[in-house]
């Protein structure tokens, strides 16, 4: 039998959290794959939550944000070719 006979234990905080109760937590699985929601009993919001995202949601953001990128530096190319 081990017997304690001294601890000394320190804590340290790095902060707080806003803490919602009643929280519900629902669990749902999609595509084999399990996802979490936190909702606020209260006003059933949700405070936290993961969603699917399709196989092609990824591509097309990218390929918009290029786009935007890539007009945005041939409008200022076309500006500075014109410039007088």
């Amino acid at each position: 039998m081990t017997t304690i006979t001294d601890c000394d234990t320190q804590i340290s905080v790095d902060g707080t959290h806003l803490v919602h109760l009643p929280l519900w937590i629902w669990t749902y699985s999609y595509e084999g794959k399990n996802y979490r929601l936190l909702i606020n009993g209260f006003t059933g919001q949700v405070v936290k939550g993961e969603h699917p995202v399709g196989k092609y949601d990824k591509l097309v953001v990218l390929v918009v944000f290029l786009l935007i990128v890539g007009g945005i530096i041939g409008l200022i190319a076309f500006m500075i070719m014109h410039h007088k």
